[in-house]
């Protein structure tokens, strides 16, 4: 049987890509990559899409041309978009603390009131007599009062 992979018969492809031409653009490279990956979505890639057409031609496709050049106006409209977002995001925050705290609070009288209702359970009637406080068998089956510890 033919092994499908081969290293010795495999193509080797270098795609043209955009590359940056400092230390410090990277994430905003990579931003634009994902930008322009996503105004792909509905781009149908398969193998048998890719058949006729090399990787190369893939990156070469008008939504990954861009370079250097288009960084700086990229970078501004990410500045705006957090400009925008982050309010939002803080006052949505502020919002989930609050409803977080309530909802431990709740909880907090919740299982206080269970436990004071579990202490007022069964008084006097040998059980629960008291904290740290039981009956126990003794020699001859006899009760004698113990502290629990």
């Amino acid at each position: 049987m033919e092994n499908s992979y081969d290293v010795r018969t495999v193509k080797i492809r270098t795609p043209i890509i955009p590359y940056q031409k400092n230390t410090w653009d990277c994430g905003v490279f990579v931003c634009r990559y994902a930008y322009a990956l996503y105004h792909m979505r509905h781009h149908q890639v398969t193998v048998l899409a890719m058949l006729g057409q090399t990787f190369k031609d893939f990156t070469v496709m008008r939504e990954f041309d861009f370079g250097q050049d288009s960084i700086d106006p990229m970078r501004e409209k990410m500045r705006l978009l957090l400009s925008y977002l982050v309010p939002l995001y803080k006052e949505a925050k502020q919002r989930e603390d609050k409803e977080e705290a309530m909802v431990k609070r709740e909880k907090k009288k919740e299982r206080k009131k269970d436990k004071e209702k579990g202490e007022g359970e069964g008084e006097g009637e040998g059980e629960g007599e008291g904290e740290g406080e039981g009956r126990a068998e003794g020699e001859g089956g006899a009760e004698k009062e113990c502290e629990v510890v």
